[in-house]
């Protein structure tokens, strides 16, 4: 999902009231990223706080779009895996223990 895109074009009227923490709270495999970032003026970064912060996700949920979005790329599975395993699921592992 889009939020700063959402937001822009109307489908939603704010990040509180974008459906991104809701979905992923129902389980389904939803994603952070940026429609045009060079229009919006945003980085998945700054979508990925925004969401984060009005959605009041934990570093698990934040963990979970990172992981769905990594999934979900047009890149083979051996690089996703590694970067799965390698460097987001430490990180966020690491995240959530200190809080």
């Amino acid at each position: 999902m889009s939020p700063t895109s959402n937001i822009q074009v109307g489908a939603v009227a704010s990040f509180a009231d974008h459906p991104v923490g809701a979905f992923l709270r129902a389980g389904l495999n939803v994603s952070v990223n940026t429609d045009n970032r060079l229009m919006s003026q945003v980085q998945t970064s700054t979508e990925m706080f925004a969401v984060a912060q009005a959605a009041q996700l934990s570093w698990d949920e934040v963990g979970r779009l990172v992981e769905h979005g990594i999934a979900s790329a047009f890149a083979p599975w051996a690089v996703r895996r590694r970067l799965l395993e390698d460097v987001v699921r430490p990180a966020y592992a690491a995240l959530a223990a200190v809080g």
